[in-house]
C-alpha cells in the first residue's frame, strides 16, 4: 500500500483539518501527520493536546531551535521507517525545512512542496537566488495557493503542469459548528472575550511583515472621515510587535481590542 507523509514544523489547528482531509482523497492509501516539533516561537496558537495520529519528532522543543542536523537524521528515520512513496513538505526554507528535503531526497522519496511565496515577497538575488533554484528543483510537484505562486515556482523552473492549485483550504464543518455555537452564546462570547458590539477584526501574527501599523491608520482615517463611534478594531494574535501596536493606537487615539494567548485588552487613546 502506498503511503504518503505530510510535514510541518509544528501542526496548528487548521493543520490537522488539511491532514484529515487528505486522509479521505487519498485512501486507501495511507497518510501520516508528521511535525518537526511540540513547539514553536513564531506561532503562538494554542491547539490544546496533540492528537496521536500526530508523529512529533523532537517533542518538547521549539521548531526553530532544532539544528539542520537533528531535522535531517530525524526525518530520515521517520520516513524510512514509515516506508513513504510520496511527502508534502513546507518549502525549502528555514534550514529545518530544507533537512526534511535532502531527508526525503536520499531516499528516492518523490516530495511536494506546498508554499506560498510569490513574486512580490521574493527577496533573493545572485547566489542566494540560485541556490533556491537548485532546492526548488528537488521537488517534484508544488501544491500552491494561486496563480501569483505558480508562476513563481515555474520562473525558478519547476514546470507549472506540475504546479497545483488548493493549498489553501479550511474545514467548512468545523467553523459551520463554531458559527452556529456563537450565535447561540453571542452575549456570553462577547463579555467572556472582552468584545465591542461591532468591531473590525485582524486574526494574524503580530509580525512586520503583516504590516498592521498600516490597518492601525487606515482606521484612525476611517474614524476622521466618516466617524463611527459604535465600531472598534480587533487584534487578535501574538508576536514581537504587540506593544508597538498598542502604543501607536494610544497615540493616535483609538479604542483597539488587542487579544493575545491568555490576555485581552482594550487600548484606548
Amino acid at each position: 500500500m502506498k503511503s504518503i507523509g505530510i510535514v510541518w514544523g509544528q501542526y496548528g489547528p487548521y493543520h490537522f483539518a488539511r491532514a484529515e482531509a487528505l486522509q479521505r482523497l487519498a485512501s486507501p492509501m495511507e497518510v501520516h501527520a508528521i511535525e518537526l516539533a511540540g513547539q514553536s516561537r513564531l506561532y503562538g496558537w494554542s491547539r490544546g493536546a496533540t492528537p496521536n495520529s500526530v508523529r512529533t519528532l523532537c517533542p518538547g522543543r521549539a521548531v526553530e531551535e532544532i539544528s539542520f542536523t537533528e531535522a535531517f537524521k530525524g526525518a530520515r528515520a521517520e520516513f524510512a521507517r514509515l516506508k513513504l512513496d510520496v511527502c508534502l513538505l513546507p518549502s525549502y526554507s528555514p534550514r529545518q525545512y530544507a533537512a526534511t528535503l535532502l531527508a526525503a531526497k536520499s531516499l528516492g522519496i518523490r516530495t511536494v512542496m506546498m508554499n506560498e511565496s510569490h513574486a512580490g515577497t521574493a527577496r533573493a538575488a545572485g547566489l542566494a537566488k540560485w541556490v533556491k533554484r537548485r532546492l526548488v528543483g528537488m521537488f517534484d510537484a508544488a501544491l500552491v495557493g494561486g496563480g501569483p505562486q505558480r508562476r513563481y515556482l515555474a520562473s525558478l523552473g519547476l514546470p507549472p503542469e506540475r504546479v497545483f492549485l488548493g493549498y489553501d483550504a479550511v474545514d467548512n464543518e468545523r467553523f459551520a459548528a463554531a458559527a452556529r455555537h456563537a450565535r447561540l452564546h453571542a452575549a456570553e462570547l462577547r463579555r467572556q472575550h472582552e468584545l465591542p458590539d461591532r468591531y473590525f477584526l485582524s486574526l494574524g501574527r503580530f509580525v512586520e511583515k503583516k504590516n498592521l501599523e498600516c490597518l492601525v491608520r487606515a482606521y484612525r482615517g476611517l474614524l476622521d472621515s466618516e466617524p463611527l463611534a459604535a465600531t472598534a478594531l480587533v487584534f487578535v494574535g501574538s508576536g514581537e510587535l504587540a506593544v508597538p501596536l498598542q502604543e501607536l493606537s494610544l497615540s493616535l487615539g483609538l479604542p483597539v481590542h488587542l487579544h493575545t494567548p491568555g490576555r485581552a485588552a482594550t487600548v484606548r487613546g
